[in-house]
C-alpha cells in the first residue's frame, strides 16, 4: 500500500485489515477488486460497521475526507455514512 494523503482512510482501511488478519502494508487497495481478496462474517462487519459510526462522528473530518457532501454532525448521520462505506467497501461475506 502507497502511503496517501488521507490519513482518515487509512487508518479506517488499517482496521479493516486488521479484523480479517490481512496485512494493510501489502494490501493494493488501487486494484479494482481489493476487498475480494479477504472475506468476514456478519458479526465481523457489523463490529467495523459499529466502530465506523462511532469513529465517524468523534472524527466529522473523515467524514469529509471520504465523502464530498456531509451535512450535520450527529450520530444518525455518522450511522449513514458508516452504511454508505460499508456497502461501497466491504470485504466479501463468508
Amino acid at each position: 500500500m502507497v502511503k496517501s494523503d488521507h490519513p482518515f482512510a487509512d487508518k479506517i482501511l488499517k482496521k479493516m485489515c486488521k479484523i480479517v488478519g490481512a496485512d494493510y502494508n501489502t494490501m493494493d487497495f488501487r486494484s479494482p477488486d481489493w476487498f475480494n481478496k479477504h472475506s468476514w462474517t456478519t458479526k465481523e462487519e457489523d463490529r467495523f460497521f459499529e466502530w465506523l459510526a462511532k469513529y465517524f462522528f468523534e472524527h466529522w473530518d473523515a467524514v469529509s475526507e471520504i465523502f464530498k457532501y456531509v451535512g450535520c454532525k450527529n450520530k444518525k448521520n455518522a450511522r449513514k455514512y458508516s452504511l454508505a462505506f460499508v456497502a461501497n467497501y466491504r470485504w466479501k461475506s463468508k
